[in-house]
C-alpha cells in the first residue's frame, strides 16, 4: 500500500538583508526551564558547579564560570557584543536556578547551585579546557583576554522582570522566530514570547533530516508514551503547530504524539520539523535547533556583526525586561 502521508511544510519567514553567515558551534547545550524565583539579592562570590562526568563540586568564581559558560556556548570568533549577551544571560540563569534551588536542593547535585551537563543547566568548561578546545598557545591565550574583558565589563548586569530575576534561557538557533515558553513548556512567562530571529534562516545548520526505516520508525513511537500498541501503519494525520511552527501535536497511526516527545524519540535538533512517513522509510526535515525559546545565540551574534548592543539583543530576546 502506498503510504505518502506527511506534514505540510512551514511557510518560510523572510530573511534580513545582508546578514552574514556565521559559523554555528556545535551545541553543547541549550539552556533549559526552572520554576520561580526570588531576586538575585546577596549574590555568592563562587557558585558551587558540579561537574556531571566526574561527580565532583568545584567552587568556581562567577567570572571564571561565566567565561567558561560564553566560551563554551559560542563560536570562537564570535562578536563582542555577543559575548557580553551570553554573559549576562548565563549569569541571570544561573543565580536564578541558584535561587530556585535553596529552598528544596535537588539531591542529584549533591549541594552544587548548578551542574555543567546540559541536560540539567548551562555548558560549562574550565579555563584549561577551553584552552585546549581552543587550540592554545598564544593565540587562544590572547582571545581569553579579549573575552574576558568583555565578560568584565557586565559582570554586574542581570535581566530582570518586575523586579526579579528573569529566567534567561537560551538555544542555538531558531526556526527564523523563536518560541513561547507557554507553547514549548505549558506556562506562559511574559518576556519569554515569540519574536523575530530571521538571520538564524542563513546558517548552514538550520535545516537537517534524519530518515529511519519504517520498522525503525514505529520501534522509536512504541517507546514513547501512548504509542505502544502503534503498529508499522504509521501514516500522519492531524498536525497542530505554535505559533512559531513548531510541532505542538501530531497524530501518528492513530495516536497523538507531541512534538517534544518524538525530538527526544528520535534525537531531533528541534521540534520544528515536517515528518513524511513512506513505503519503506520515515524522514523528518528539521528546522533549528534546540527549543528555540529565549535567545537565539545564532540570531545574538548575527544582531552584533549588524551592529546591535548587548543590550539590544537581550532587549529583543527577552521583550519585557531590563537590564
Amino acid at each position: 500500500m502506498n503510504k505518502g502521508y506527511g506534514i505540510t511544510a512551514l511557510a518560510v519567514f523572510c530573511c534580513m538583508a545582508l546578514l552574514p553567515t556565521l559559523a554555528l558551534p556545535a551545541p553543547a547545550a541549550e539552556s533549559r526551564p526552572g520554576g520561580a524565583s526570588g531576586a538575585g539579592e546577596g549574590e555568592p562570590a563562587a557558585l558551587q558547579v558540579l561537574r556531571a562526568e566526574s561527580g565532583a563540586v568545584e567552587s568556581v568564581s562567577l567570572p571564571d564560570y561565566l567565561f567558561g559558560v560564553a566560551a563554551s556556548e559560542l563560536p570562537d570568533d564570535a562578536p563582542g557584543q555577543a559575548v557580553k549577551a551570553q554573559a549576562v544571560a548565563a549569569a541571570t540563569l544561573a543565580l536564578y536556578r541558584r535561587g530556585q534551588r535553596q529552598a528544596n536542593p535537588p539531591a542529584a547535585l549533591l549541594g552544587a547551585d548548578v551542574s555543567d551537563d546540559a541536560a540539567t543547566d548551562q555548558c560549562y568548561r574550565s579555563r584549561e579546557e577551553i584552552l585546549q578546545k581552543w587550540g592554545g598557545g598564544d593565540e587562544a591565550e590572547q582571545r581569553e583576554k579579549e573575552w574576558r574583558g568583555w565578560i568584565a565589563e557586565v559582570a554586574d548586569y542581570r535581566v530582570c522582570y518586575g523586579g526579579e530575576l528573569a529566567m534567561t534561557v537560551y538555544h542555538s538557533l531558531s526556526a527564523g522566530r523563536t518560541e513561547s515558553a507557554e507553547a514549548v513548556w505549558g506556562e506562559a512567562v511574559p518576556y519569554l514570547t515569540p519574536v523575530e530571529s530571521a538571520a538564524d534562516l542563513t546558517s548552514e545548520d538550520y535545516i537537517s533530516t534524519k530518515t529511519l526505516a519504517l520498522a525503525d520508525f514505529a520501534a522509536g513511537l512504541r517507546t514513547i508514551g501512548g504509542g505502544e500498541g502503534i503498529d508499522d501503519d504509521c501514516a500522519v494525520g492531524e498536525v497542530v503547530r505554535t505559533e512559531s511552527g513548531g510541532v505542538q501535536r501530531v497524530t501518528i497511526g492513530g495516536v497523538a504524539f507531541t512534538g517534544r516527545a518524538l525530538r527526544a524519540a528520535f534525537s531531533l535538533r528541534s521540534a520544528n520539523f515536517d515528518l513524511t512517513v513512506g513505503e519503506e522509510e520515515a524522514t523528518f526535515t528539521v528546522r533549528g535547533y534546540g527549543h528555540q525559546v529565549g535567545m537565539s545565540q545564532y540570531g545574538a551574534c548575527a544582531m552584533a556583526a549588524q551592529g546591535s548592543t548587548w543590550r539590544e539583543i537581550l532587549s529583543w530576546y527577552y521583550p519585557g525586561s531590563t537590564v
